[in-house]
C-alpha cells in the first residue's frame, strides 16, 4: 500500500524529521500511523529515541510506502555502531552528541524549506547558522516543550501555532560562532575561522564536539544548576536557552588562551573549595582534571592538558606562599606543628586535648588546629608531668608494680592504656603527693622497731602464694588493716616495715582436706567407676566446687564429705545394684520398671550420666527376691 502523497526525502533533514513530513503531506495528525504502516512502531511513546533512528530496524517498507529508494532512507539514519558512534552527514560523532528527545527549530528556515534539519539534533547547535537566531524548543504561543507528534514540521501538537509566524532577536557572532563551526564542519565547508579560539582549528566535527560539551557540562555544573531532586540536569535534555549558555561560555574560556581557561579553573577549584573540598590542587579542580587526565593522549585535549599542567604548577606556588603567610600570622596552628613544638606525637597531644577538655578546630577534613595560647599552656603543664619510671622511682617500687597497682585502681594516672588507650603513662606529681599522704596516715614512726621486723619484699614474699601482691598491700593500709612504720614521713614504699601477725591475718582461709573428697576418694567411697563419679558432679547431683587445698597451687575439683555420704545414704546407683544381685544393669531397669519402681535421674529420664534410683522398701524387697534366686 502506497501512501498518497509521497514527498521526496531531502539529504539535509532527518530521518524522524522526514516521518513528520509524510504524515504533514498524508493529513495525518501524528506520526504513529506513518510508522505503524512502516512496522516502525514499538507500542511505546514515540517521542523517545527509538530504534529506527540509532538501530538495525528494517526500513523496506517505509521505501515501499513512499516508493522510495531503501538507500535513500538509510542516509537519513544516524546509525549505531559497535564503539557507540553515529553518522550525521557522512561524520562520525558520538552517540552522546545527539539530541532526538526534544526537538527544535527555527522559524526563518521553515519559512523557507519547511523541513527538520538534521544538524538540528545537535545539542551543542543552538543558534541557526543561516538566520542568526535562538532556535525554538517551546511553542511561541503556548508556551509548551515541542514533540516529534506534532500535526506538521510547523506547527505545535497542542494549540497548532504556526512556528513560521514568529521570530526572535539576531545575536552576535560570539554567540552564533560555534553554531556556525559545526554547521561548515558537518557541510564540508570552507571554514570560517573568524573569531574562532585557536584549540578548534584544525579538528574534525567529533573532536570539535566532543571538547567543547565536556567544558559546557563543567561550566554548567561549576554555576550549580540543579534539578529539583538534587541531581544535576542532562545537557541533552536542558533547555535549548541553558544550553546556549554553557556552550556559550565554553568558547569564552577557550579565547585568549590560555588565560581565561586558567580562570575557569581556577574559579572551579574555589567553588569546590567553599563546598569542603580541600585535599590538592587536582582534586579541587575536580572533573576538568579527572576528564583531561584521561584524555591527554588525544590531540585536540593535549593542548589543555599542558595547559592544565602549568596552571597546577602556578596554583602550588601560590598556595605554599599563601600557607606560609598564613601559618605565620594565624592564632591556631595545626596539631602536627603543635606537637613538634611540643616534642610529642601529635596523636598524644591530641588525647592531652581530650583529657584536659581542650577545644580542636577543623581546619578542612582531619586536619586538626589548636591555638597558640594553649600550646603554650600545654608546654608548661606537660613539662612537670611525670613518667612511669619517673613515678616508680619516687614511689620506691618497680615499672611493674606500678602498673598493676594502676590497673587495680589503687591509684589513677593522667593518661595511659587504661585511661585513653594511649602507649605512655604519665602521672601528674600531685596524684603521687596525694597517694603518699594517704599511706602517711596509717604510718606508726615511733616504738614499732620490734613489732615491724618485715620490709616490704618480705611480705610480698609471703602474700604471693596467695595471689595477692603490693595493690592488695596498699590497700590494706587504706582500709586500716596494715599499720606499717617508717623511720621518716617522706613517705616511700619500699622503706617500709610491716607487722608479721598483721601480714598473716591479711592470708585467706584455707579449706580443710578433711571436709572434701576429690573424685578418686568419692570413687572409693561409692564403690563405682570414675565415670560415673564425674558424671554425677557434672549433672549436680553432687555439688561440685572448686577449692584450694593446702600443696596445691590451683584450685581443684572436689565435693563435700557431708553430701558424698548423703546421696550414698539415699540412693542406689544402678550399676551398684547390678553388681550386687548380678543381672545386668538393662535387664534389671526392666525388671524395676515391672514393678514400677521408677529411677530419679538417668538417660531414660532426664538425659543423665547414670540410672538411680530412691532407696525404699519395695527396692530392698526385690533385691532381697534377687538374692535369695
Amino acid at each position: 500500500m502506497l501512501l498518497l502523497s509521497r514527498p521526496t526525502p531531502n539529504k539535509l533533514e532527518s530521518l524522524r524529521g522526514y516521518i513528520l513530513r509524510l504524515s504533514q503531506a498524508n493529513s495525518y495528525h501524528t506520526t504513529q500511523y506513518v510508522l505503524e504502516l512502516a512496522d516502525l512502531w514499538t507500542g511505546r511513546n514515540y517521542d523517545t529515541a527509538s530504534k529506527y533512528v540509532f538501530g538495525d530496524s528494517n526500513l523496506s517498507k517505509l521505501a515501499k510506502i513512499t516508493n522510495t529508494s531503501k538507500g535513500e532512507l538509510e542516509a537519513l539514519r544516524y546509525g549505531l555502531d559497535d564503539q557507540k558512534q553515529s553518522s550525521i552527514h557522512g561524520h562520525l560523532i558520538s552517540n552522546e552528541h545527539l539530541r532526538l528527545d526534544y526537538p527544535r527549530v527555527c522559524p526563518e528556515c521553515l519559512e523557507s524549506n519547511n523541513i527538520a534539519l538534521a544538524v538540528w539534533d545537535i545539542p551543542a547547535l543552538t543558534v541557526c547558522p543561516v538566520h542568526h537566531m535562538s532556535l525554538f524548543d517551546y511553542c511561541p504561543e503556548c508556551n509548551t516543550r515541542l514533540r516529534w507528534n506534532r500535526p506538521a514540521v510547523h506547527q505545535c501538537h497542542k494549540c497548532n501555532c504556526d512556528f513560521r509566524s514568529y521570530t526572535s532577536d539576531k545575536l552576535s557572532e560570539k554567540q552564533y560562532r560555534l553554531s556556525r563551526l559545526i554547521h561548515q564542519l558537518c557541510m564540508i565547508d570552507k571554514i570560517n575561522h573568524r573569531m574562532i579560539p585557536n584549540v578548534l582549528k584544525n579538528h574534525s566535527l567529533a573532536e570539535v564536539l566532543s571538547l567543547v560539551s565536556s567544558i559546557a557540562f563543567f561550566d554548567y555544573h561549576l554555576l550549580g544548576d540543579q534539578s529539583k531532586d538534587g541531581k544535576f540536569l542532562s545537557l541533552k535534555t536542558a533547555p535549548n536557552y541553558r544550553l546556549h549558555e554553557h556552550y556559550t561560555n565554553a568558547m569564552k574560556h577557550l579565547d585568549n588562551w590560555p588565560h581565561n581557561f586558567y580562570q575557569f579553573m581556577a574559579e572551579s577549584r574555589q567553588n569546590r573549595r567553599s563546598q569542603g573540598m580541600k585535599e590538592g590542587i587536582s582534586k579541587e579542580v575536580g572533573g576538568i582534571f579527572y576528564f583531561l587526565r584521561a584524555n591527554n593522549e588525544k590531540a585536540i585535549y593535549r593542548p589543555l592538558w599542558e595547559a592544565y599542567c602549568n596552571f597546577r604548577e602556578v596554583a602550588a606556588r601560590k598556595t605554599l606562599d599563601e600557607l606560609r603567610l598564613a601559618r605565620i600570622h594565624a592564632k591556631n596552628i595545626p596539631v602536627s606543628t603543635a606537637a613538634k613544638e611540643l616534642k610529642i606525637r601529635p596523636e598524644q597531644l591530641r588525647k592531652f586535648c581530650e583529657r584536659l577538655n581542650i577545644p580542636l578546630e577543623t581546619a578542612y577534613k582531619d586536619v586538626k588546629l589548636i591555638s597558640r595560647e594553649q600550646v603554650a599552656d600545654l608546654k608548661d603543664f606537660i613539662s612537670k608531668l611525670l613518667t612511669i619510671r619517673q613515678s616508680a622511682d619516687i614511689m620506691g617500687i618497680s615499672v611493674y608494680q606500678l602498673r598493676a597497682m594502676v590497673r587495680k585502681d589503687v591509684i589513677t594516672p593522667l593518661r595511659g592504656p587504661t585511661i585513653d588507650q594511649s602507649r605512655d603513662w604519665y602521672f601528674e606529681p600531685e596524684s603521687i603527693e596525694a597517694f603518699h599522704q594517704q599511706i602517711a596516715k596509717y604510718c606508726l614512726y615511733k616504738g614499732a622497731k620490734r613489732t615491724h621486723d618485715m620490709d616490704l619484699k618480705q611480705a610480698l614474699e609471703q602474700l604471693s602464694y596467695y595471689q595477692m601482691g603490693l595493690a592488695e598491700i596498699v590497700q590494706a593500709i587504706s582500709a586500716g588493716k596494715l599499720r606499717p612504720a617508717s623511720e621518716s614521713k617522706a613517705i616511700t614504699l619500699n622503706a617500709l616495715q610491716f607487722s608479721a601477725e598483721e601480714i598473716k591475718a591479711l592470708r585467706p582461709e584455707l579449706k580443710s582436706n578433711n571436709d572434701y573428697w576429690q573424685p578418686p576418694e568419692i570413687e572409693k567411697y561409692l564403690g563405682c567407676k570414675k565415670d560415673l563419679v564425674y558424671g554425677l558432679l557434672k549433672s549436680g547431683h553432687l555439688p561440685m566446687e572448686k577449692v584450694s587445698l593446702p600443696g596445691r597451687t590451683r584450685p581443684v575439683v572436689a565435693c563435700k564429705k557431708s553430701e558424698v555420704k548423703a546421696f550414698n545414704e539415699n540412693f542406689y546407683l544402678l550399676r551398684t545394684l547390678s553388681r550386687k544381685t548380678g543381672v545386668v544393669s538393662e535387664k534389671l531397669r526392666k525388671l524395676l520398671e515391672a514393678k514400677k519402681i521408677q529411677p530419679v535421674s538417668g538417660p531414660t529420664v532426664d538425659g543423665g550420666y547414670c540410672h538411680f534410683y530412691k532407696k525404699n522398701k519395695n527396692i530392698d524387697k526385690l533385691l532381697k527376691e534377687l538374692g535369695a534366686k
